[in-house]
């Protein structure tokens, strides 16, 4: 998937991301599927179903499963 071909949810994912990432001006960050949903207004399920595009396009943000307990943790950090 070339990263013109994402969807609108996933892009308004990686500008999220994007932003957390450079607010936090750490190298990486760790953020549930749900903190995402509420602040773009989407469901958990839309999140994690959209997040994956990422990792397969040349997208700003590397992301990686990181943990699972009552919702995705996503491990974030800038490609």
């Amino acid at each position: 998937m070339a990263e013109s071909q994402l969807s609108d949810k996933a892009e308004a994912i990686e500008r999220h991301l994007v932003e957390q990432l450079a607010e936090s001006n750490d190298d990486v960050i760790y953020i549930k599927s749900a903190e995402i949903a509420e602040d773009l207004g989407l469901s958990s399920r839309e999140v994690g179903g959209n997040i994956i595009d990422l990792d397969e396009t040349n997208s700003r943000v590397e992301v990686t499963d990181w943990s699972y307990t009552s919702c995705t943790t996503w491990k974030v950090e800038p490609r």
